[in-house]
Protein backbone atom coordinates (compact mmCIF):
# COMPACT_ATOMS: atom_id res chain seq x y z
CA UNK A 1 0.00 0.00 0.00
CA UNK A 2 1.52 3.30 -1.10
CA UNK A 3 0.65 6.80 0.17
CA UNK A 4 -0.80 7.57 -3.27
CA UNK A 5 -3.16 4.58 -3.10
CA UNK A 6 -4.15 5.50 0.46
CA UNK A 7 -4.96 9.15 -0.24
CA UNK A 8 -6.77 8.32 -3.48
CA UNK A 9 -9.23 6.29 -1.39
CA UNK A 10 -10.33 9.50 0.32
CA UNK A 11 -12.48 10.07 -2.75
CA UNK A 12 -15.22 8.08 -1.03
CA UNK A 13 -18.03 8.37 1.51
CA UNK A 14 -15.60 8.32 4.42
CA UNK A 15 -13.38 10.79 2.61
CA UNK A 16 -16.33 13.17 2.37
CA UNK A 17 -16.75 12.94 6.15
CA UNK A 18 -13.03 13.66 6.56
CA UNK A 19 -13.29 16.58 4.14
CA UNK A 20 -16.22 18.07 6.07
CA UNK A 21 -14.25 17.86 9.32
CA UNK A 22 -11.10 19.23 7.70
CA UNK A 23 -12.88 22.24 6.20
CA UNK A 24 -14.86 23.19 9.33
CA UNK A 25 -12.29 25.65 10.77
CA UNK A 26 -11.88 27.35 7.38
CA UNK A 27 -15.56 27.69 6.43
CA UNK A 28 -16.54 28.74 9.97
CA UNK A 29 -15.78 32.38 9.10
CA UNK A 30 -18.50 32.38 6.42
CA UNK A 31 -21.34 31.40 8.77
CA UNK A 32 -23.39 33.55 11.18
CA UNK A 33 -21.57 34.40 14.44
CA UNK A 34 -23.11 31.73 16.68
CA UNK A 35 -22.67 28.87 14.19
CA UNK A 36 -19.19 30.14 13.36
CA UNK A 37 -18.25 30.07 17.05
CA UNK A 38 -19.59 26.51 17.33
CA UNK A 39 -17.51 25.32 14.37
CA UNK A 40 -14.40 27.01 15.77
CA UNK A 41 -14.21 28.60 19.23
CA UNK A 42 -13.76 32.36 19.63
CA UNK A 43 -10.18 32.63 20.85
CA UNK A 44 -9.59 36.36 20.82
CA UNK A 45 -7.58 38.48 18.37
CA UNK A 46 -7.81 37.61 14.71
CA UNK A 47 -4.09 36.88 14.33
CA UNK A 48 -4.26 34.28 17.09
CA UNK A 49 -7.34 32.67 15.56
CA UNK A 50 -5.56 32.34 12.19
CA UNK A 51 -2.57 30.64 13.83
CA UNK A 52 -4.88 28.35 15.85
CA UNK A 53 -6.75 27.33 12.68
CA UNK A 54 -3.48 26.56 10.90
CA UNK A 55 -2.42 24.36 13.81
CA UNK A 56 -5.74 22.49 13.67
CA UNK A 57 -5.43 21.99 9.91
CA UNK A 58 -1.94 20.56 10.44
CA UNK A 59 -3.52 18.23 13.01
CA UNK A 60 -5.97 17.13 10.32
CA UNK A 61 -3.23 16.15 7.88
CA UNK A 62 -1.22 14.58 10.72
CA UNK A 63 -4.22 12.45 11.67
CA UNK A 64 -4.35 10.83 8.24
CA UNK A 65 -0.59 10.26 8.34
CA UNK A 66 -0.81 8.64 11.77
CA UNK A 67 -3.35 6.18 10.40
CA UNK A 68 -1.24 5.44 7.32
CA UNK A 69 2.05 4.87 9.14
CA UNK A 70 0.29 2.72 11.74
CA UNK A 71 -1.22 0.49 9.03
CA UNK A 72 1.01 -2.46 9.92
CA UNK A 73 0.33 -2.14 13.65
CA UNK A 74 -1.34 -5.43 14.59
CA UNK A 75 -4.64 -3.99 15.95
CA UNK A 76 -5.13 -2.19 12.62
CA UNK A 77 -4.04 -5.05 10.36
CA UNK A 78 -5.99 -7.82 12.11
CA UNK A 79 -9.66 -7.94 11.13
CA UNK A 80 -10.68 -9.10 14.59
CA UNK A 81 -9.36 -6.02 16.37
CA UNK A 82 -9.52 -3.21 13.84
CA UNK A 83 -13.11 -2.30 14.66
CA UNK A 84 -12.19 -2.13 18.32
CA UNK A 85 -9.65 0.55 17.40
CA UNK A 86 -12.34 2.41 15.45
CA UNK A 87 -14.70 2.17 18.42
CA UNK A 88 -11.97 3.49 20.71
CA UNK A 89 -11.33 6.48 18.43
CA UNK A 90 -15.08 7.14 18.23
CA UNK A 91 -15.52 7.02 22.01
CA UNK A 92 -12.52 9.30 22.59
CA UNK A 93 -13.85 11.71 19.97
CA UNK A 94 -17.27 11.80 21.67
CA UNK A 95 -15.70 12.32 25.08
CA UNK A 96 -13.62 15.25 23.81
CA UNK A 97 -16.68 16.65 22.05
CA UNK A 98 -18.53 16.63 25.38
CA UNK A 99 -15.55 18.27 27.11
CA UNK A 100 -15.40 20.90 24.39
CA UNK A 101 -19.14 21.50 24.65
CA UNK A 102 -18.94 21.90 28.44
CA UNK A 103 -16.05 24.38 28.12
CA UNK A 104 -17.87 26.23 25.33
CA UNK A 105 -20.97 26.77 27.47
CA UNK A 106 -18.79 27.74 30.45
CA UNK A 107 -16.57 30.31 28.73
CA UNK A 108 -18.36 31.51 25.57
CA UNK A 109 -20.87 34.34 25.82
CA UNK A 110 -23.42 35.19 23.13
CA UNK A 111 -24.28 38.89 23.51
CA UNK A 112 -27.64 39.78 22.01
CA UNK A 113 -27.44 43.25 20.42
CA UNK A 114 -31.11 43.63 19.68
CA UNK A 115 -33.39 42.95 16.76
CA UNK A 116 -31.77 43.33 13.36
CA UNK A 117 -28.22 43.00 14.67
CA UNK A 118 -26.03 39.92 14.68
CA UNK A 119 -25.01 38.86 18.18
CA UNK A 120 -21.44 39.18 19.35
CA UNK A 121 -19.77 35.95 20.44
CA UNK A 122 -16.80 36.24 22.79
CA UNK A 123 -14.86 34.06 25.20
CA UNK A 124 -14.22 35.12 28.78
CA UNK A 125 -12.17 33.91 31.73
CA UNK A 126 -13.11 31.87 34.75
CA UNK A 127 -12.37 34.66 37.25
CA UNK A 128 -13.66 38.22 37.32
CA UNK A 129 -11.25 41.04 38.01
CA UNK A 130 -11.32 43.15 41.18
CA UNK A 131 -12.65 46.01 39.05
CA UNK A 132 -15.61 43.92 37.86
CA UNK A 133 -16.36 42.59 41.34
CA UNK A 134 -16.34 46.13 42.75
CA UNK A 135 -18.37 47.83 40.05
CA UNK A 136 -20.65 45.05 38.80
CA UNK A 137 -21.20 42.71 41.75
CA UNK A 138 -24.71 41.65 40.70
CA UNK A 139 -24.59 41.89 36.92
CA UNK A 140 -24.25 38.77 34.83
CA UNK A 141 -21.53 38.50 32.19
CA UNK A 142 -24.14 39.18 29.51
CA UNK A 143 -25.36 42.34 31.30
CA UNK A 144 -21.80 43.63 31.75
CA UNK A 145 -20.96 43.27 28.08
CA UNK A 146 -24.28 44.25 26.52
CA UNK A 147 -23.80 47.95 27.27
CA UNK A 148 -20.05 47.95 26.61
CA UNK A 149 -17.62 47.30 23.82
CA UNK A 150 -16.66 43.64 23.45
CA UNK A 151 -12.99 44.42 22.84
CA UNK A 152 -10.03 42.42 24.11
CA UNK A 153 -9.12 45.31 26.38
CA UNK A 154 -12.59 45.28 27.90
CA UNK A 155 -12.58 41.51 28.34
CA UNK A 156 -9.22 41.65 30.11
CA UNK A 157 -10.49 44.50 32.28
CA UNK A 158 -13.55 42.60 33.47
CA UNK A 159 -11.78 39.23 33.79
CA UNK A 160 -8.27 38.50 34.95
CA UNK A 161 -5.95 38.11 31.93
CA UNK A 162 -4.60 34.83 33.30
CA UNK A 163 -8.08 33.30 33.51
CA UNK A 164 -8.94 34.52 30.00
CA UNK A 165 -5.77 32.96 28.57
CA UNK A 166 -6.35 29.71 30.49
CA UNK A 167 -9.98 29.38 29.38
CA UNK A 168 -9.06 29.95 25.74
CA UNK A 169 -6.19 27.48 25.96
CA UNK A 170 -8.59 24.89 27.40
CA UNK A 171 -11.14 25.58 24.64
CA UNK A 172 -8.50 25.20 21.94
CA UNK A 173 -6.97 22.04 23.42
CA UNK A 174 -10.35 20.32 23.80
CA UNK A 175 -11.35 21.32 20.27
CA UNK A 176 -8.02 20.20 18.77
CA UNK A 177 -8.12 16.80 20.52
CA UNK A 178 -11.74 16.23 19.50
CA UNK A 179 -10.91 17.22 15.96
CA UNK A 180 -7.81 15.03 15.76
CA UNK A 181 -9.73 12.02 17.11
CA UNK A 182 -12.58 12.67 14.66
CA UNK A 183 -10.14 12.91 11.73
CA UNK A 184 -8.49 9.62 12.76
CA UNK A 185 -11.94 8.06 13.20
CA UNK A 186 -12.94 9.03 9.64
CA UNK A 187 -9.55 7.93 8.22
CA UNK A 188 -9.62 4.42 9.68
CA UNK A 189 -12.45 3.09 7.44
CA UNK A 190 -10.51 4.38 4.41
CA UNK A 191 -7.53 2.29 5.48
CA UNK A 192 -9.69 -0.75 6.27
CA UNK A 193 -11.42 -0.59 2.89
CA UNK A 194 -8.13 -0.38 1.02
CA UNK A 195 -6.60 -3.20 3.08
CA UNK A 196 -9.62 -5.45 2.39
CA UNK A 197 -9.23 -4.78 -1.33
CA UNK A 198 -5.55 -5.71 -1.15
CA UNK A 199 -6.38 -8.90 0.79
CA UNK A 200 -8.92 -9.91 -1.85
CA UNK A 201 -6.38 -9.29 -4.64
CA UNK A 202 -3.79 -11.40 -2.82
CA UNK A 203 -6.33 -14.18 -2.27
CA UNK A 204 -7.26 -14.16 -5.96
CA UNK A 205 -3.58 -14.20 -6.94
CA UNK A 206 -2.95 -17.21 -4.68
CA UNK A 207 -6.03 -18.99 -6.03
CA UNK A 208 -4.97 -18.32 -9.63
CA UNK A 209 -1.48 -19.62 -8.87
CA UNK A 210 -2.86 -22.81 -7.33
CA UNK A 211 -5.18 -23.37 -10.29
CA UNK A 212 -2.31 -22.80 -12.68
CA UNK A 213 -0.11 -25.27 -10.79
CA UNK A 214 -2.82 -27.94 -10.66
CA UNK A 215 -3.83 -27.59 -14.30
CA UNK A 216 -2.85 -30.65 -16.42
CA UNK A 217 0.08 -30.14 -18.70
CA UNK A 218 0.42 -31.59 -22.16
Amino acid sequence: MTPKQYYRRFVSFYGIIWGALFSAPVVAAFFPPVLSAALFPPLGPGQFVIVAKLVVLIFGVAGTMIVYFAKDFSPLSAKGSRWGVLLGATVFSLVMFCVYGALWFRFVRIIDLGEGNDPDVISVGYERSAYANQNFPRETDWEMFKARLRTEEQINTLFTPTSVAASRAALFLAYALFWLAAVIMSSLPVLFTLRDEEDRKKARAVADKLLSASAPRD
